[in-house]
Order: C-alpha cells, then structure tokens, then sequence
C-alpha cells in the first residue's frame, strides 16, 4: 500500500461524512433492532478503496454518538470493524465476497453484540441486522461499486 497523500486524506474525510450524515439523516432505519442502514452501502468503497476503511470508521464513531448504546455505538463496534474492513480490502476478489465477509461478521460479531445490549434474542437479533444490511448491500451497494469501480480505475484509485 502506498503512502497515503492529502487527497487520500480528502477521501477519508468525504466517506467519513458521507457515512455520518446517511446514518443520522435516516437514523429512524439506521439504529436498533431492525436497520436498513443506507450508509453501510459504502461496503463498496471499503471493497476499492483503502481510504474508505479510514473514513467508514470515523463515520462509524461519529454516527455512534448519536446511537442509544454509548461506548459500544461510538467506541467498541468501530474498533471490532476494522478488521473487517481491512479483510474487504484486502482479500475479497470480488465484491460477493465482500459482502459475504461482512454479513459474516455481523452474524457473528456485531449482532450478538449490539442484541444483547437491548436485551433481544441476538440470533434472530443477528439475523434482522444481515438482512438488513444484506438488502443495502445489494440493493444500494452493488450499483455504487459498479461506478465507483469504473470512476476509481480510471483515476488509478482501485485496480479491482
């Protein structure tokens, strides 16, 4: 990975506040027991970009203050995603993979985690939340990593 230049920096501030401003915009989907979280569609920037892994987080911290599980929204979920994050970039071949990695992780990390927190079951807790994000995956994600995809080779950004 190449040393990260300002305007990486700038693309770790815009999905930063890309992914804050979608979360709280629609916070009524975004938070609890059944989300439809519209910015987790930035998988897709995680999957091309390194910068995104960076700025999803503090969009993830940031986004978290505004969450009803304090520490946990804003400290313990960004910090346990990172390696998910890093795992997208890193070592999907494809953007199927991607999310097959993530909904992994919310099964079997973030669910039990976030479920147990408001005291719901955190299996069926983990299965509302994949499917969630799984329904933002493909339906909002997918068209944009076809177009950040085309964008972000011309530009030298990704060569997935």
């Amino acid at each position: 990975m190449k040393k990260f230049d300002l305007t990486d920096w700038v693309r770790v501030a815009m999905y930063a506040a890309l992914y804050t401003a979608l979360t709280i915009v629609f916070a009524p989907i975004s938070y609890y027991s059944i989300q439809f979280r519209i910015s987790n569609a930035l998988l897709a920037a995680v999957f091309l970009d390194p910068a995104a892994i960076f700025g999803v987080t503090f969009g993830l911290i940031i986004a978290g203050l505004y969450g009803g599980l304090g520490v946990f929204d804003f400290l313990v979920i960004p910090i346990l995603s990172i390696p998910m994050y890093y795992m997208v970039w890193r070592y999907c071949k494809n953007y199927w993979q991607a999310v097959l990695v993530a909904t992994i992780f919310d099964v079997l990390v973030i669910g039990p985690i976030v479920f147990s927190l408001i005291g719901l079951s955190w299996y069926l807790g983990s299965f509302w939340l994949s499917l969630g994000d799984l329904g933002v995956w493909v339906i909002l994600g997918y068209p944009l990593y076809k177009g950040l995809r085309k964008i972000y080779k011309q530009r030298g950004i990704s060569d997935k």
